[in-house]
């Protein structure tokens, strides 16, 4: 599975718009509101720095209260004496990115009236996103097009997508007097962003101490704690085993180190040892180092006689292994010092809590699949995802399953839920780009399928995809790896993949070796005959039976057998 950028027709895009309500002088409140894409708990806000001019038109098109105008000539609009529009976007996920910007405007008299299309109205703009220039437009007309009303769009098409900044967009528009103005009052009526969502990645390499202390910019990064108790990904407030946005936390460089703070914006607190972590301004941000712990032996004991330690580490020199300590000489771990789930403490356990692996999180517009000619593959993704045309997409439930056939359930429209494992299918070999999708399809409760975000090792029995004897899940080959609660049984699930947990198959067809797909997509059977032994009995009338308790010919495993 490779990451790709997409084309613009791959990406998952859709528009925010915004629209205004004035309420006087001084006030007006923003809508937000979309055509494709989640904006729930998106807010805004647009100011200037003149107060709203507030009239009557006698033009009912665009009724004053929602066009915003500064009460500025433009005429007036010479060097120093610009307007300014401040428009502000508010708990924008991280993973959004706006690519372009259009300004839908009209102009007024100064009485209220719409003023038509003439080549005496003009106005140069200037974006920009703090310092940075987005992009200029020179001597453009602000006039609309004819009597009704109809307003122009001022566009604004970057070449590079821009971001918000913990979770917090700003852009300015400046407005100055063009070369050919002889006055009126400029408005807008709606703004635009043309919005591109994309998907988050974890990298299969994890960050070492080195790696983390070595960082000289800002690093989205997930943490996965250490221990076999509690092995979850970090969220701050309580253990989770999957990944959302509240796993998501910002490695950024300080001048005396770094601080860790959560995709909404809020540091981790300063705090002493049996402190409850928590997360506020950057006033009172820890500042944190990386430490590589020992797993056990020396300096300190510092996982000495942990049986809480996770069971793949073959060495207690594990590179991967980094402990967070802060200012205070306080570690972050993960659950409350009593052993159970909750809002985490700093202290100095040497438990395998307070020990983390650290992956980066990037952002990408797609995941490209690829499908074989066996039509078959499995997905797993941490964001939620949209399957391309052409693809089919499946998850398994128990409904219906006996010990011959365990029964699929398509997604009919393709989207995948955040954190759900499927089985994807198509008619047709090759690569295709599964896209980020905002709809927040809910979670699917009865999926037996599970998957995982990057390379792991399972150590529960399972199924995953193969080709043995026709395309079907089967028995996972496990290898004995050493580790400190004994030998175990694992197998490696690749990023991105699923697999069927062989607890969730009922009692009756676990002791089969594998499952295979029938002929359509419906259903996966059994695999009988000569693939996997069968235990099922039938006698010669084709009924089946629990035992043999008299003499006879039976068919067993697919077999006559004479019983005497």
């Amino acid at each position: 599975m490779a990451l790709v950028f997409c084309t613009a027709g791959a990406m998952a895009q859709g528009t925010i718009e915004l629209t205004f309500n004035k309420t006087d002088a001084t006030n007006a409140t923003v809508e937000v509101a979309s055509d494709a894409i989640d904006v729930a708990g998106i807010t805004a806000t647009v100011t200037s720095n003149y107060n709203w001019k507030t009239l009557t038109a006698n033009n009912t098109t665009f009724p004053t209260a929602s066009m915003l105008c500064p009460d500025k000539n433009t005429t007036d609009m010479t060097s120093g004496n610009e307007a300014v529009f401040t428009i502000t976007l508010n708990n924008v996920p991280a993973n959004y990115s706006f690519k372009n910007t259009t300004f839908t405007s009209a102009a007024l008299t100064g009485g209220g009236a719409f003023q038509e299309h003439t080549e005496t109205r003009h106005v140069d703009f200037t974006l920009k996103k703090g310092e940075e220039i987005l992009g200029t437009k020179t001597d453009e007309s602000i006039m609309v097009t004819s009597h009704n009303g109809t307003a122009v769009n001022i566009e604004f098409e970057m070449n590079t997508a821009y971001k918000a900044e913990d979770g917090t967009l700003t852009l300015t528009l400046t407005l100055a007097k063009g070369t050919n103005n002889n006055g009126c009052f400029y408005g807008l009526t709606k703004i635009t962003f043309e919005t591109i969502t994309t998907l988050y990645h974890l990298s299969d390499k994890n960050l070492t101490a080195s790696d983390l202390m070595s960082k000289t910019e800002p690093t989205y990064i997930a943490m996965k704690n250490l221990s076999r108790r509690n092995p979850d990904w970090y969220a701050g407030t309580s253990s989770s085993a999957l990944i959302t946005d509240a796993n998501i936390f910002v490695w950024e460089p300080t001048d005396d180190g770094f601080r860790l703070k959560n995709l909404e914006g809020q540091y981790i607190q300063s705090g002493n040892e049996n402190v409850n972590i928590s997360f506020g301004t950057v006033d009172n941000a820890a500042v944190f180092t990386v430490v590589k712990p020992y797993v056990g032996g020396s300096e300190t004991a510092a996982m000495d006689h942990d049986n809480d330690s996770n069971p793949y580490i073959t060495s207690d020199q594990d590179e991967n292994l980094v402990r967070f300590v802060n200012e205070k000489d306080v570690w972050i771990n993960v659950q409350n010092t009593d052993g159970t789930p909750g809002t985490p403490k700093y202290n100095k356990g040497k438990r395998g809590w307070t020990i983390q692996y650290v992956y980066e999180v990037t952002m990408v517009e797609a995941y490209d699949v690829e499908i074989t000619d066996a039509k078959y593959a499995t997905f797993y993704a941490v964001s939620e995802s949209t399957a391309p045309e052409g693809v089919e997409v499946y998850y398994v439930t128990n409904e219906g399953v006996e010990s011959e056939k365990i029964n699929l359930t398509k997604i009919e429209n393709r989207i995948i839920p955040a954190n759900t494992a499927v089985i994807i299918y198509s008619e047709t070999a090759g690569n295709y780009e599964f896209s980020a999708s905002t709809t927040n399809a809910p979670a699917i409760s009865d999926n037996l399928l599970k998957g995982t975000p990057i390379s792991t090792n399972i150590t529960e029995e399972a199924y995953v995809l193969g080709n043995k004897d026709g395309v079907g899940l089967y028995k996972a080959i496990t290898k004995d790896v050493s580790t400190s609660g004994g030998t175990k049984k694992v197998f490696l699930n690749n990023a991105n993949k699923a697999y069927l947990p062989a607890s969730a198959v009922p009692a009756a067809a676990q002791a089969s070796n594998g499952f295979r797909f029938g002929e359509g997509t419906t259903g996966i059977d059994e695999i009988t005959e000569n693939r996997v032994q069968s235990t099922v009995i039938y006698d010669l009338t084709g009924r089946r039976v629990e035992a043999i308790t008299a003499p006879g010919i039976y068919i067993v495993g697919g077999k006559k057998v004479l019983v005497k």
